[in-house]
C-alpha cells in the first residue's frame, strides 16, 4: 500500500486514482488487493465532502460514472469535466447513504464479470 499524495481538488485525486488503479490492475493484482488497498480519503471540513473518510472502488466507479470522469469503457475523458459547486457533495451524500450490502455484493459481482469477461451473474 502506498500514499500518492495530497490533492487541491478531487477531479485531480481522482485522476491519479485511476492512473494508479489501472497500473495495479495491470500489475495483476487480485480484487480483495484492490477492494482493501485502493481508495481516495475525503478531507473533513471542505465544502465539497460532508463526511470525511475514504471513498472505495465500488463507491468511486458509480461516482466516476456519475459526474462523467469516465466513458463506457471505463476509460477516463479528458478534460475532465468541471464539478458545480455543491454537486459532489450532494452525489457523494448520496453514495454515502444509499450503497447497503447488498448493493456491494451486487457490484463486486458485476465488476467480477466486467473484469472477467464474462456474463453478468444471475
Amino acid at each position: 500500500m502506498k500514499t500518492v499524495g495530497e490533492f487541491p481538488t478531487f477531479p485531480e485525486a481522482f485522476k491519479k486514482f485511476h492512473e494508479e488503479f489501472a497500473a495495479t490492475v495491470q500489475a495483476g493484482a487480485s480484487r480483495m488487493v484492490l477492494e482493501t488497498t485502493c481508495w481516495i480519503e475525503c478531507p473533513a471540513g471542505t465544502p465539497d465532502f460532508p463526511i470525511a473518510g475514504p471513498l472505495y472502488i465500488y463507491q468511486l466507479v458509480q461516482l466516476a460514472h456519475a459526474l462523467e470522469y469516465v466513458d463506457d469503457e471505463g476509460k477516463l475523458v479528458d478534460p475532465l469535466p468541471e464539478i458545480p459547486s455543491g454537486l459532489l457533495r450532494n452525489v457523494v451524500s448520496g453514495l454515502a447513504l444509499t450503497v447497503a450490502a447488498k448493493e456491494i455484493k451486487v457490484a463486486k459481482a458485476v465488476i467480477a464479470a466486467l473484469e472477467a469477461g464474462t456474463p453478468f451473474p444471475e
